[in-house]
């Protein structure tokens, strides 16, 4: 059955901001999947993609002279109303309430459709000014729909204007958004840590921290800060970064349309801001495998959860430069997260295409699967860290082998060391329970001796349920070759 085509009318600033952004993607994907497309901002939206089949209105800002300024809401209203007949228009979305929620019910009343999106500043900051307060609640309460990018901001909004916002988290294109580590020696040389923020520098996003937090980090490893954006703070943070000595390696890179090629190179992605209501550039780090630090801010902890990244008081420019430190090291984040890698880990592969194992070390014990993907090999990890001192590293590796049955490790480990170690047998049941729960088959090795498969290695390969007991010793488990002779079609 095919869809209703829809003519829809979006409203945003053209600027580098999530708001805009947001709308623009929206925009040129709505656009694609066959509706009409309107967008109407004061020039065409930087993040809209020059081939995209939305189409940009303009709206015009006249000035005369009696006017102390160009009159922005009454010719967004007035542009609004025109092209509405012209187009035939079922419906309009605003992004950012200030003034476009208003200008919108200026233009329509409750005659035509009326979504508004809320995007942050637009409630906690420039919507409180009490100039704008009044207009805006009237218009939000007469809207067909509200949505707040946030249940942070939704609440603020209840708060400041009474209404019920429906919450609808921003989005990324994954198919954009992707790891890119081919692309970091265009930005940093060797051995160099590339972090990287981006933004539109305006002081709320706090720039000139990001710097004096790098040069705090420059002091314990080697790296290279990007930032990515301009706007009012650019001269601040070229004065901080010449004044503490670290603008040889601070890249002040100019605002771009396609961010996807520069954060997929990163290492880490920094945010410092003192409000953020989602924190859309945090959104597309993560979605290119990056993980963030950032400051505990408003809707920002919603994005950037423990698995990711780490948040940081506002403010504490010592525990933003130690948290992004500690991740420099690889086995610091303890999610399952991806990153191409030209060179696959040499273990032997499952059934297929894929290559899976469990590696234990002094720093810790990582499950990772991999597989062929473009130009490189997409691999996911789950790292843990060492619940064993390193001269039981033996013992560990014994406990990794009896993956489910975590309590008779745990007796072991009482029984071996005299205590009972009760955050070590926490560690074993999560380990068990993420790697019986990978989708992607994953073996325990032991030299070339396979002693475990998950589930679903054991799916892949055509073998029963048990058909690899538990046990650390060598011989108890089929060889490789073995395993997969079994698993040959016949």
């Amino acid at each position: 059955m095919r869809r209703e085509e829809l003519r829809l009318g979006l409203v945003a600033y053209p600027g580098l901001g999530g708001s805009g952004t947001v709308a623009a993607e929206l925009a040129d994907r709505l656009a694609r999947m066959g509706h009409r497309v309107y967008l109407f901002a004061t020039s065409r939206p930087f993040r809209l993609p020059e081939a995209s089949p939305a189409v940009h209105v303009p709206v015009d800002l006249p000035y005369y002279p009696v006017f102390p300024g160009p009159l922005y809401t009454l010719s967004l209203a007035g542009t609004l109303e025109r092209e509405a007949k012209r187009l035939g228009l079922d419906l309009v979305h605003t992004h950012y309430a200030v003034p476009h929620a208003a200008a919108a019910y200026l233009a329509f009343g409750e005659g035509l459709p009326l979504v508004h999106t809320l995007h942050g500043t637009d409630v906690s900051v420039v919507g409180m000014d009490p100039a704008f307060h009044g207009p805006t609640r009237r218009a939000l309460e007469a809207a067909r729909a509200v949505t707040a990018v946030s249940r942070a901001l939704a609440q603020e909004a209840k708060r400041a204007f009474g209404v019920e916002a429906v919450v609808v988290p921003n989005a990324v294109d994954p198919e954009r958004f992707r790891p890119r580590p081919e692309r970091k020696r265009l930005y940093a040389e060797e051995g160099e840590w590339l972090l990287v923020h981006a933004s539109n520098f305006r002081p709320i996003k706090r720039v000139p921290d990001i710097v004096r937090a790098f040069a705090k980090i420059r002091k314990r490893l080697p790296a290279r800060l990007l930032l990515l954006g301009t706007g009012p703070e650019e001269e601040e943070a070229r004065r901080v970064a010449a004044e503490l000595g670290v603008a040889p390696w601070v890249t002040f890179h100019p605002p771009t349309p396609h961010p996807e090629e520069v954060l997929g190179a990163a290492d880490l992605f920094l945010l410092a801001s003192e409000e953020e209501s989602f924190g859309q550039a945090a959104l597309e780090a993560l979605a290119s495998g990056v993980p963030v630090v950032a400051t505990a801010v408003g809707g920002v902890a919603e994005v950037v959860t423990p698995e990711v990244g780490r948040l940081v008081e506002l403010g504490d420019l010592e525990a933003l430069a130690e948290a992004a430190a500690r991740l420099s090291d690889p086995q610091a984040l303890s999610p399952l997260g991806v990153r191409l890698t030209e060179r696959p880990r040499e273990a032997a592969p499952l059934w297929g295409e894929t290559a899976a194992g469990v590696e234990v070390a002094p720093q810790g014990i990582l499950v990772w699967a991999a597989r062929p993907w473009d130009r490189g090999i997409l691999e996911a990890a789950r790292a843990y860290s060492p619940y064993l001192p390193s001269p039981l590293l033996p013992f560990g590796l014994a406990l990794l082998a009896w993956l489910w049955a975590w309590r008779r490790a745990e007796g072991a480990v009482r029984r071996t060391l005299g205590a009972p170690l009760k955050e070590g047998a926490e560690r074993l049941n999560d380990l068990t329970a993420a790697f019986a729960s990978l989708e992607e088959g994953v073996a325990v090795l032991k030299g070339e001796e396979v002693v475990l498969l998950n589930p679903k290695g054991l799916a892949l390969l055509g073998l029963p349920p048990g058909a690899l007991p538990p046990s650390p010793c060598g011989g108890c488990g089929p060889p490789w070759r073995t395993a997969s002779r079994r698993a040959r079609p016949t």
